[in-house]
């Protein structure tokens, strides 16, 4: 689409504070993102919904600032050359900033999302845009998680790598994130075991892991410390709750060794001394400052994680359309961009287990 038949006006979701100084969700008419530096204009189809979303909705509101996390769409402009030839036409998934206080174009709940250039992979034609919709914070958290910070070796495009006799837990392994970090592990070489509901062992099964621990019974940890003989020394927590911490770090075994956190936790809740712990923030990989939890911290961007991103974003590409990877399972809803505010009501109130809620634009 050219820029001189592009609407001047779109519709997005957007966070209001109301009259009481409660936090409200509006779909409204708004302008057109205007294209900035290292950004590109992307024509949204599909959106899918994280906790981080219900979470800045109706807890962290910013007057005036677009929701979204997730998205599939069409490439439209690009502001800058492009290294990888994305073009517009092209069918890309990606990731922006959920209610950016700093830049309230950003967020990707609207018929128009602007997203970093370098943040963009194309989507298969093997694939729908409700499922690459899934995609975007689940690979590059995956990518900082298991190639930046835990520092497995980078499967390659053409083939996996031998297994080892090294375990990684994923606590949490049925979220979307997790279904994800599962898949990578393996082609990485490593052997992946889970924590998760029952009701969920099939899903993360097939994604990979050789056997599922429910975490939800009081022997959890001593039963995962059996299992790997007292070696396992890296773990990824999905939940990452003071229970899933103390779940993780009884699980290693003497040697301690390394949780990554997906959000915010207080290292005095870890119980041991030995195991060393790191918060990932996706958005770090955005390259641009954003805010962490409830007091609003002012966090910059790690370069390296900036660097893994262009890295492991074409290497994504070429595992989504061999099939090495896949989608996490869906939950098409109804309703466009006025449906999301039931379906994050329904993530706030726990409804919603192995599945990603999705919807179209």
């Amino acid at each position: 689409m050219s820029e001189s038949k592009l609407p001047a006006r779109m519709m997005a979701v957007k966070s209001v504070i109301g009259p009481k100084g409660n936090s409200l969700i509006r779909t409204r008419e708004v302008p057109l993102p205007r294209l900035r530096k290292g950004y590109a204009l992307v024509r949204v189809f599909a959106v899918a919904l994280n906790p981080s979303d219900w979470q800045k909705a109706f807890f962290i509101t910013t007057d005036g600032a677009t929701l979204g996390t997730d998205f599939a769409g069409v490439l439209v402009q690009l502001s800058e050359n492009d290294d990888r030839k994305l073009q517009p036409g092209d069918r890309v998934f990606g990731m922006t900033m959920n209610s950016n206080p700093l830049e309230h174009e950003d967020g990707c709940f609207g018929e128009y999302a602007l997203v970093k250039q370098h943040l963009l992979a194309r989507i298969p034609d093997t694939l729908s845009f409700t499922s690459g919709c899934t995609l975007g914070t689940a690979i590059v958290t995956a990518g900082l998680v298991l190639y930046r910070s835990l520092d497995l070796e980078m499967p390659k495009a053409d083939s996996s790598l031998p297994l080892k006799d090294e375990y990684l837990l994923v606590n949490g392994g049925s979220t979307a994130t997790g279904t994800i970090v599962i898949q990578l592990a393996r082609l990485s070489g490593y052997r992946v075991i889970s924590t998760n509901r029952p009701h969920n062992d099939e899903l993360v099964l097939a994604a990979g892991a050789e056997r599922t621990f429910d975490y939800r019974q009081e022997h959890c940890a001593v039963e995962i410390l059996n299992f790997t003989r007292g070696t396992l020394t890296r773990a990824v927590d999905c939940i990452s709750s003071s229970g899933s911490a103390a779940i993780c770090s009884t699980a290693m075994g003497k040697a301690g060794g390394k949780v990554c956190f997906l959000l915010p936790m207080e290292k005095a809740k870890v119980p041991r001394n030995d195991v060393v712990i790191e918060v990932i923030y996706a958005y770090s990989a955005i390259d641009e400052p954003y805010e962490i939890g409830l007091q609003r911290e002012l966090m910059q961007p790690l370069p390296e994680d900036v660097t893994l991103a262009r890295q492991f974003l074409p290497l994504s590409e070429s595992l989504l359309s061999d099939n090495k990877i896949k989608p996490h399972p869906i939950e098409k809803r109804s309703g466009g961009l006025g449906g999301i505010h039931r379906g994050l009501k329904d993530l706030q109130d726990g409804k919603i287990s192995g599945r990603k809620l999705v919807y179209e634009v």
